[in-house]
């Protein structure tokens, strides 16, 4: 009787724990073990407890205890060579996995777990010996062989890991990844030889893939064949299936190259063509080209990219500040505060907008409404003395203008302050 009321709560603790009750379930493990200490299912069933609590000393310990109370039982193995596995114990954990895979040896799980044991331990040898294994029983599969490749990468022989490869290069012959894989190893190595006749190879299979333009530059641009380089990366950009994330970061090395050099705009210009021309309808694009014209000074090309930005996204306050910067510079106020009003109601703690709306009320000698347009700017203007000195000349004028000549004196002195402090700034950078 005694032990059926043993074993109804075992199988009540169980309940609890897939009810997900753990602390109760708990409690009445232990109140089995209590009864009967050589219970091995419920010091198993309290190891899984303690794996799901995060408690992973103590499963290892009940693990340990129902497998010396039931040797035989494969479930107490395979939960100690995870066990093993995961508190790095790689010793421990390959002898239960090599057991186990000996005993079933079509159990890919076990295998699998039996090589990683053994690659953690650095005995990569032995683990390329299991995937043969599972290779033989699994047949071509990719990730096993990137696994194998990527041991004899390690292990600094380059042959080797690119024949991991060649049985998908036959099984996959219009994939050119696998070629560029292969170059990729032998680049590593400097073995550039046998690296560019595997990207020779993968140029046949699919000259416009991405990847392989982007190896090719980058083979190109490291060994200074500066008219192939160039070429790859005019097909790159062009191309719509790149994302711009990497364009941008090739493009953007021109920017520092052009500060120096201003020939280096006769490569860029024709790129960011391409660049619009591939990506239309992202805002990235055109901002991108944008900030090129207005380093090479081409105001009117910057305004007209950055009003397809901000038709694609006007949600970035840089690119109105930008527009409304640039349209002020080329004295075009009344543009300037149609666009000032649309960024001041999107961004209405924004001091540049103001600016321009007083400088479009300037035009029109709407004194009243420049001195309003220009107490909000000076409202939210940042750390910037220089901006803030450009608001309090234009409010001097407006005040003049209005016959508040004290309150313009005031604002001229206040200009002058902020005009030293930029000066002082301006100096400190150089």
């Amino acid at each position: 009787m005694e032990q059926l009321a043993n074993t109804a709560l075992f199988v009540d603790a169980v309940k609890e724990r897939l009810n997900e009750n753990y602390d109760l379930a708990e409690e009445m493990l232990h109140q089995v073990i209590v009864m009967e200490p050589s219970h091995d299912a419920a010091h198993y069933e309290l190891a899984i407890l303690m794996v799901l609590k995060g408690r992973m000393q103590e499963a290892l310990q009940e693990a340990e205890t129902a497998a010396s109370f039931d040797p035989e039982n494969h479930w107490y193995k395979v939960m100690l060579g995870d066990l093993y596995n995961q508190s790095g114990q790689f010793r421990q954990a390959e002898g239960y996995w090599k057991e186990l895979s000996e005993k079933y040896p079509d159990n890919i799980d076990y295998l699998n777990n039996y090589a990683y044991s053994l690659t953690q331990q650095n005995r990569f040898k032995e683990a390329l010996k299991v995937y043969d294994v599972m290779q033989s029983q699994l047949g071509l599969n990719e990730q096993l062989c990137e696994t194998k490749k990527n041991i004899w990468v390690y292990l600094k022989k380059p042959d080797a890991a690119v024949a991991e490869l060649k049985p998908l290069m036959e099984a996959f012959p219009g994939e050119s990844k696998y070629y560029i894989e292969a170059a990729q190893v032998f680049f590593t190595f400097k073995k550039e030889k046998k690296g560019v006749a595997y990207l020779e190879a993968a140029q046949r299979v699919d000259s416009t893939d991405e990847k392989l333009q982007m190896t090719l530059y980058d083979y190109y641009a490291k060994h200074k064949r500066e008219k192939e380089a160039y070429a790859c990366l005019r097909r790159i950009v062009g191309n719509p299936a790149v994302p711009i994330e990497p364009k941008r970061k090739v493009l953007s090395g021109y920017y520092l190259l052009a500060q120096q050099d201003t020939s280096y705009n006769r490569e860029i210009n024709p790129l960011l063509d391409l660049l619009v021309g591939a990506h239309p309808q992202q805002a990235e694009s055109w901002s991108l080209r944008a900030d090129f014209m207005i380093q090479q000074h081409r105001f009117n090309e910057a305004l007209s990219d950055l009003e397809n930005v901000l038709a694609l996204d006007s949600s970035k306050s840089i690119v109105w500040e930008y527009y409304i910067t640039i349209l002020l510079q080329m004295n075009r106020p009344v543009e300037a505060a149609k666009a000032g009003e649309r960024a001041s109601q999107l961004f209405p703690t924004q001091a540049i907008p103001y600016f321009a709306m007083a400088a479009g009320a300037m035009e029109e000698q709407d004194y009243g409404t420049v001195v309003s347009h220009l107490q909000s700017a000076l409202k939210y203007v940042s750390d910037n003395p220089a901006f803030v000195s450009d608001i309090y000349r234009m409010l001097a004028r407006a005040y003049e203008a209005m016959g508040s000549y004290s309150k313009a004196e005031e604002a001229e002195t206040k200009r002058a302050e902020y005009k030293r402090q930029a000066d002082m700034l301006q100096k400190r950078k150089k």
